[in-house]
């Protein structure tokens, strides 16, 4: 015997502009076994996979074979027991962390954010809890923050197949034993009023044992709204933490759904970039539009370095803000690459400025500056005296006279 009498999940979307994403899934299950493994199907692309036990402080061995997840839970005798049941029947609270390296998020391709969804399955705690980036925030619609659906399904066996042999079988499926793979479904493309539908699923016993197959029938008996109300949001070092409590109308429901029927709740929800962001992509097109103007409608032979090391300096403030909140401080800035090559641009429209303003600026107008002290002294250095003037260097030289 090995079933879930309940779970407390959390999700953590990890989106970044800088490239990679993925999702990180924290679970804690309670279960009551009278077996020292624990069977698990896990999603066909993770990382950072780890099982500890929460009434015991273990961190679990574990082995994944085509597909099938065992961890090893050791003497079972160290686990609380059930006062109402067979001292053989234990009770275990196991946390499965794990991250999932492609979820299903929908960029959108011209405003900020995406959207995305997740399925919880089994008998879950009314409480539940979302994480995003910081700089992000899960978006209220109408309905509120979550659009969440309950479906309840009910399958029947009607055959096995085990050592080569197909025998007919009616039996009810009890979808909580954590003993089996799913290989194929046409749930999720049959249409909305079909409400029938198979699955082939893949059962095992034992690491080493020899699989074999079933063929279900399932019949879509309930899918309704389901209510949450608003989250309570904390704030940390990685984004918003979003606390959402199952209404008690609602989890009724999924607590007094027959005893073996199989449940799903699936959560849509719409993750857009906090509006103060946006001041990124906005100020930068506000400083190009400046510097256009300036380089078009700017006369360069009265040449002050005031002025363009006024846009330096904004451009650095500016630049220096950006790294230090997308970078240092993992933000995220919308519209991220547009305003790298706003930045790119500015730095080269701020340097083009220099070169015009020193090239076409009427020399004796810089005398007083910065800027003439620094050329006179990089002139006098490398001698450049004969470049600028080869004329009179050659002549007060045949002459024998000092060049002043």
């Amino acid at each position: 015997m090995l079933k879930i009498l309940q779970t407390w999940f959390h999700i953590s979307d990890r989106i970044k502009n800088k490239g990679g994403e993925g999702r990180y899934v924290k679970q804690v299950s309670d279960l009551a076994t009278d077996e020292s493994k624990f069977y698990m199907e896990l999603p066909t692309s993770f990382v950072e996979l780890r099982v500890f036990g929460r009434n015991s402080n273990d961190e679990f061995a574990f082995l994944d074979k085509n597909g099938h997840f065992y961890a090893n839970f050791g003497d079972l005798k160290r686990f609380p027991g059930f006062k109402d049941k067979d001292d053989e029947i234990r009770h275990l609270k196991i946390q499965v962390e794990y991250i999932i390296t492609k979820p299903k998020f929908d960029r959108h391709s011209l405003t900020t954010g995406y959207d995305t969804s997740y399925e919880f399955e089994g008998p879950i705690q009314p409480e539940f809890s979302i994480s995003v980036s910081k700089g992000l925030n899960i978006k209220k619609q109408d309905y509120g923050y979550l659009d969440a659906i309950l479906t309840q399904k009910s399958e029947i066996k009607i055959g096995f197949l085990q050592d080569n042999k197909f025998e007919i079988s009616n039996e009810i499926y009890d979808p909580y034993e954590l003993k089996e793979r799913e290989i194929y479904s046409n749930e999720n493309e049959s249409s909305l009023e079909d409400i029938f539908y198979y699955r082939i699923i893949e059962n095992f016993e034992d690491y080493d044992s020899e699989s074999s197959y079933c063929i279900n029938l399932g019949l879509k008996t309930n899918e309704e709204l389901l209510e949450i109300s608003n989250p309570y949001i904390k704030h940390d070092s990685k984004g918003e933490i979003y606390n959402f409590i199952i209404r008690r109308e609602s989890y009724d429901k999924i607590v007094k759904s027959p005893q073996k029927c199989r449940i799903k709740i699936e959560i849509g929800y719409t993750v857009k970039n906090k509006w103060y962001f946006l001041s990124f992509p906005v100020l930068g097109f506000s400083l190009l539009f400046v510097l256009f103007i300036y380089l078009l409608f700017t006369s360069f032979d009265k040449f002050a370095v005031t002025v363009p090391l006024s846009f330096l300096i904004v451009a650095i403030s500016y630049t220096g803000l950006f790294s230090t909140l997308s970078v240092l401080e993992s933000y995220e800035i919308p519209y991220y690459r547009i305003v790298l090559l706003e930045i790119i641009i500015i730095f080269i429209l701020i340097g083009l400025i220099f070169v015009m303003s020193i090239l076409f600026a009427d020399i004796d107008s810089l005398k007083g500056q910065t800027i003439y002290t620094m050329l006179n002294l990089i002139y006098s250095n490398l001698n450049f005296n004969l470049v600028l003037n080869p004329f009179s260097t050659i002549v007060n030289y045949l002459l024998g006279m000092q060049i002043n």
